[in-house]
């Protein structure tokens, strides 16, 4: 039966040794409860009767932000935290997917569960590596790509600025784990809205913005 008094937690995790031992963790912890644990792609189905009060998603590795936003779907009330490589690229598209809060993959156990305590209060835990993290992307979008065009997506804004930094298509796919032909798609959009033709000219349009590498 349920312990009231416990926050009940479930990990969604693709790899099976981070999956089990961040479960055996929270079963040990006095304030935490397991509420299930299953890969990423399989825990929006298993969530709908674990009512856990927080999901924990590992996402350390690639995954994708559409599972995300089902998990958080699927986990109604459920507070979403995500333990993360502060480096991402992608920590904004996480939050605006639902997450509300990120855990560094270098806290500590009692970080952890601290963390997890916090956010079934409401609160949005946050480790100060990746809330740096966060804090350096939203400067850079306001400073760079949402300034110099209104009409450019929060990822256009990204990858605008990869661009400017002279990375290849391929290159900003890998940096951003997103699909090649999607990195195209959005390339030739921004070309549009920038009115040029060519990357070389949307580069050099880039950087003559503030857009891209400083100094």
């Amino acid at each position: 039966m349920s312990d009231p008094h416990k926050v009940r937690v479930f990990v969604a995790s693709d790899v099976r040794v981070y999956r089990e031992g961040i479960s055996r963790l929270i079963a040990t912890a006095d304030s935490l409860e397991l509420a299930g644990a299953a890969a990423t792609g399989d825990s929006a189905a298993r969530l709908r009767g674990a009512r856990p009060d927080v999901v924990l998603v590992d996402a350390i590795e690639r995954v994708d932000l559409v599972l995300v936003r089902e998990i958080g779907s699927a986990a109604g009330d459920a507070h979403v935290v995500a333990l993360v490589a502060p480096e991402r690229e992608d920590l904004l598209a996480w939050a605006g997917a639902g997450v509300s809060g990120f855990l560094s993959w270098e806290a500590s156990p009692e970080q952890l569960v601290e963390s997890l305590e916090r956010a079934a209060r409401g609160e949005s835990p946050c480790s100060e590596d990746v809330a740096d993290a966060l804090l350096r992307r939203v400067r850079g979008n306001l400073g760079g790509s949402f300034a110099l065009d209104g009409s450019l997506t929060q990822r256009e804004g990204q990858i605008a600025e990869l661009v400017a930094d002279g990375l290849s298509n391929k290159a900003i796919a890998s940096r951003l784990s997103i699909e090649l032909a999607t990195v195209k798609n959005h390339v030739h959009s921004i070309l549009e809205k920038l009115r040029v033709h060519s990357r070389g000219e949307a580069a050099a349009k880039l950087r003559s913005t503030g857009v891209g590498r400083r100094g």
